[in-house]
């Protein structure tokens, strides 16, 4: 695996960025490669980059029954959530389960008396005395730091014997229930009843709730408790959610009536953490690291329910929530963006050696893969030609050292 696989855009954009101070020098200040490098720069860097975990809290599972004007009936199984946006409930339980974190801040504090570890919106090690609050931070943990976040959800659902819940869903295919070489276009016939559904279930909870797709248009504001959403004016869309804290939202999921069969029944929410976990072989200097047996897991909130009871008046039976909190979960990756990551990761790694020299043999790699993704159909093939201009660069800086 000596030879890198084509990567796909994102990830060769970042190669690109981060190989292109190394290629064309410190005097490389050709106004309009500084100016493309810029808008490059901040498509691979304006990202959400910084770890965090969102507090979730289920706060029912059951089934509603529709009766449409000609009079047939039909079930739909429904998950009420709570979102926040905060690290947790409890910063202080934070502390207590990043053990190893919470004895190297508890160590600094001790050594240096002028320091102090403090827990509140998230756990930092800070110095008295200084009157500039950023100034005065030393050390933070990521995920304990309140920020406005976007949750890129998407749900899945199946029971004990392995048979998926197909979410029901406005608009059709607004999440990728499944993944296929082709487009998931949902259900159409039953995407135009969600509203209908929706609109039922609001009436019996006697709240508002919003579905995945409006849970993904949504920016949580940082959730401290104190501020709520405050407005009269009826036209507004703030008004539906009158009276929440800031910083959260309830959310509503509707899934195709559950097998009568099943007796446990597993749910995903994913999205809620950018947390990512990486298992891979030990890499080999100059070589594109083994991809094929990387292991990918991500952080997931799972919910486990039981649904006692056997095949017949199963309307009866209620759901016991069994358990409910954060696991890593294996995640199916793709051959190509297994490829793709590691890829990058060699540029990254190989552009350069320790002491700042140039692979050219490396930056041939980087700029044949870049061409061949400019000459493609996707969206590579708006990219500039970063490549002529890089070497143009290249050569006059090389000029000018020659010169006398």
């Amino acid at each position: 695996m000596s030879s890198p696989r084509r990567p796909r855009t994102l990830p060769l954009l970042l190669a690109i960025a981060a190989a292109c101070p190394a290629l064309a020098g410190e005097a490389a200040t050709d106004e309009q490669y500084q100016k493309e490098l810029a808008g490059l720069k901040a498509l691979t860097e304006n990202r959400d980059l910084e770890l965090f975990e969102l507090s979730c809290e289920p706060l029912a599972l059951d089934r509603i029954v529709v009766t449409s004007k000609t009079g047939a009936t039909r079930a739909f199984n429904y998950l009420v959530f709570r979102l926040r946006n905060l690290a947790t409930d409890s910063t202080k339980a934070l502390a207590l389960k990043a053990k190893g974190y919470n004895e190297v801040l508890q160590e600094m504090a001790e050594k240096y008396k002028d320091t102090k570890i403090d827990q509140d919106g998230g756990v930092k090690l800070k110095v008295d005395g200084v009157s500039d609050p950023k100034e005065a931070i030393i050390l933070e943990r990521q995920e304990g730091k309140p920020k406005q976040r976007t949750v890129n959800l998407s749900v899945v659902a199946w029971d004990e014997r392995g048979s998926r819940v197909q979410l029901l869903e406005y608009p059709a295919g607004a999440t990728p229930q499944y993944t296929w070489q082709f487009p998931d276009l949902g259900s159409e016939s039953r995407a135009s009843t969600y509203r209908h559904v929706h609109d039922l279930i609001e009436e019996k909870l006697h709240r508002k709730l919003f579905s995945p797709d409006q849970i993904r248009a949504t920016k949580l504001e940082p959730f401290d408790g104190v501020k709520r959403i405050e407005t009269d004016d009826i036209e507004s869309s703030k008004y539906d959610t009158k009276g929440w804290f800031a910083g959260e939202t309830y959310g509503l999921v509707i899934f195709d009536k559950f097998s009568e069969r099943g007796q446990k029944i597993t749910i995903e929410l994913r999205g809620l953490s950018n947390k990512f976990r990486v298992r891979a072989p030990p890499s080999q200097a100059g070589k594109v690291d083994n991809y094929l047996e990387t292991r990918y897991q991500r952080r997931t909130f799972v919910l486990t329910y039981d649904w006692p009871g056997d095949e017949y008046f199963r309307h009866e039976d209620t759901f016991r929530l069994l358990s409910a909190g954060y696991q890593w979960v294996d995640t199916f990756i793709r051959q190509d963006v297994r490829a793709s990551i590691a890829t990058t990761k060699y540029y990254f790694d190989n552009i350069t050696t320790a002491d700042g020299s140039r692979q050219a043999s490396v930056e041939e790699q980087l700029w044949d893969q870049y061409r061949a993704t400019r000459s493609g159909s996707g969206k590579g093939k708006d990219l500039p030609d970063f490549e002529s201009q890089v070497k143009d660069l290249d050569q006059r800086i090389q000029g000018e050292k020659k010169a006398p």
